[in-house]
């Protein structure tokens, strides 16, 4: 991403996963300086949580925006991104 612009990432993760906690991402994108780069979307849910319908359609929200180049939306509860 440093030496590329056009390089995005966006991180989706549940809240209550246990396997790969998202404080653990969001600390590895500060130690790497991407802290203000990488969207950090965080789901209801645990390691899987794109089995339940309802976070399943807010990440398809998410994605939507992240692939035509939209902010991702940060406002709409559960659903909280840093």
């Amino acid at each position: 991403m440093e030496n590329d612009s056009t390089v995005r990432a966006l991180a989706l993760h549940g809240y209550y996963d246990l396997l790969t906690p998202f404080h653990q991402t969001e600390l590895d994108l500060a130690g790497a300086g991407l802290a203000g780069s990488v969207p950090v979307a965080l789901y209801e849910g645990g390691h899987m949580f794109f089995d339940d319908n309802k976070a399943r359609a807010q990440a398809k929200k998410t994605l939507d925006a992240f692939y035509d180049g939209r902010p991702v939306d940060a406002a709409k509860p559960p659903v909280v991104l840093h």
